[in-house]
């Protein structure tokens, strides 16, 4: 019994990336969130759970606010002032549909309604939530260099660990090799850029590219 009663039975990871601001002089912070979260496996006498395994839960962006508030206020803005500007920083957009894929001559594509500015810092932080590894990036031409493996490879490979193994469940457990892509953001008007993903060696299927660019039509949507 001690796999699910050794500590509490979520875990939150959260992700700081730093990158040279716009404006001359400045840079950007990107905090992400990802977590996870015990769920029953198996069930004995009156459905109560016998066995657990880790689970990814969805990205908290009210968590995110949070660490980002908090984050400025070391940086020594007062408590009021890091609320306000998070506040108007989530509150700035509606929340409707503002990215979907699209397909031209057999080639696949994000199309968001941002600018590139945005669109850029907005792909970012969703590679980060959904745990893509980005080795490099190039804001000058819009690329994103990435490491990408399904994380839920990971969850399916915990169920059958043990206790020792659910300490390190950050770590990377699956034998799959990560692949690598690139990904291409680039504006096509002054309200609207395209997203578009490329492996870096051999051709991916066509199934790879739709899936990784649905994955991140959810994060941006």
């Amino acid at each position: 019994y001690m796999d699910f009663l050794y500590s509490t039975y979520k875990r939150d990871k959260f992700r700081t990336r730093i990158e040279q601001g716009k404006e001359k002089g400045t840079v950007e912070i990107y905090i992400s969130h990802r977590g996870m979260e015990q769920v029953p496996t198996t069930k004995i006498d009156n459905n109560t759970p016998a066995a657990f395994a880790w689970a990814l839960m969805p990205p908290d962006p009210n968590l995110e606010a949070e660490m980002l508030a908090r984050l400025m206020v070391k940086f020594g803005a007062s408590q009021e002032k890091a609320k306000t500007d998070i506040v108007a920083a989530t509150t700035a957009n509606p929340q409707t549909e503002r990215a979907r894929v699209v397909t031209e001559n057999e080639q696949s594509r994000l199309i968001v309604d941002d600018s590139f500015d945005r669109a850029w810092r907005r792909v970012g932080l969703a590679l980060d939530r959904v745990g893509f590894t980005v080795t490099d990036r190039n804001r000058a031409e819009g690329i994103y260099y990435v490491r990408y493996a399904d994380p839920e490879s990971d969850v399916s490979k915990a169920k059958n660990e043990g206790f020792f193994s659910n300490l390190a469940f950050w770590r990377s457990k699956t034998e799959v090799v990560p692949e690598n892509y690139q990904v291409n953001v680039a504006s096509v008007n002054a309200t609207q850029s395209a997203v578009l993903v490329v492996a870096e060696k051999a051709p991916a299927q066509n199934t790879d590219i739709e899936r990784i660019l649905n994955i991140l039509k959810d994060q941006l949507k």
